[in-house]
């Protein structure tokens, strides 16, 4: 197999039924073994487009990153935002989370303020953890992904923390994919939003307050992650033509049905999620 090793997920054309894939360059090979632990290549699936395929991961629970990039958290004091001692930990059910193959769905109640969210670097743990160390957070890493956290625009600001954190579970509000890179470490990357074609965020994974294995580690002393659950590390700051110009397309951006969200990561594909209204 390749060094970098692409793992989907999607309906095998044949067996109708779930199945992780290796994804190489000529098309997409069926995954032998277990995803957590050993697995091979196996039989040839054909040539899979991206927008077929499912969330990388079925996660049971989705562990979120408030205000976890340095550049963020500097651009929330210009413009005159609360600020916190530390990153604030959330949560998003399993119904949140949808792949390329879905739609970001907008509540029927929430049409009228339409959504925000961000683009962020998604991480699936490989087994199960709890009390673990720094030191030793990145083994419990399978991989990487890219994801986006969507929430009502009226929920962004101007409300409790429960109100906001509670704003962020509704179902197809956690958008994976398209695939997961496998292993324990990923590079400085560099990470950008876009709103159609509009750039929204653009930072690098350098710039997190909590880094991968702090993140783990400080969830893993409040909560048992789970095997196969995913942490989302928190937005990257508006690029530096919104701070410095045009402040107000990031405060007043509504993302709305006919909308389309790309998330594009170094190394990790690009996420593109179509925006729907609920019908």
């Amino acid at each position: 197999m390749p060094d970098i090793i692409k793992v989907g997920r999607m309906v095998h054309p044949d067996k109708n039924k779930i199945i992780y894939v290796i994804l190489e360059k000529d098309g997409a090979y069926e995954l032998i073994g277990d995803v957590f632990n050993s697995f091979t290549k196996g039989a040839y699936v054909g040539v899979v487009r991206h927008e077929d395929l499912l969330a990388p991961m079925a996660c049971e629970t989705v562990y979120g990153l408030g205000a976890n990039h340095y550049d963020y958290a500097a651009f929330l004091v210009k413009i005159g935002r609360e600020q916190h001692d530390e990153p604030v930990i959330f949560t998003k059910p399993a119904e949140s989370v949808v792949g390329m193959n879905g739609k970001l769905i907008v509540p029927a109640a929430f049409k009228a303020c339409g959504l925000k969210g961000s683009g962020e670097l998604g991480v699936i743990i490989k087994k199960d953890c709890c009390q673990v160390s720094e030191e030793e957070a990145l083994d419990y890493v399978l991989g990487y992904t890219n994801a986006y956290d969507a929430i009502p625009a009226n929920k962004y600001f101007n409300v409790t923390k429960e109100e906001k954190h509670a704003g962020k579970r509704f179902a197809t509000f956690c958008p994976m994919g398209p695939y997961m890179v496998i292993g324990p470490k990923l590079p400085d990357v560099r990470q950008q939003t876009y709103y159609n074609d509009t750039q929204m965020l653009d930072g690098r994974t350098s710039g997190y307050i909590w880094s991968v294995a702090r993140a783990i580690s400080e969830i893993s002393k409040k909560y048992l992650i789970k095997k196969g659950d995913g942490i989302i590390m928190g937005a990257m700051a508006p690029g530096m033509e919104i701070q410095d110009k045009h402040p107000e397309i990031f405060k007043d951006s509504h993302i709305v049905g006919g909308d389309v969200i790309r998330v594009e990561t170094e190394g990790l594909g690009t996420l593109i999620m179509n925006v729907v209204d609920e019908v």
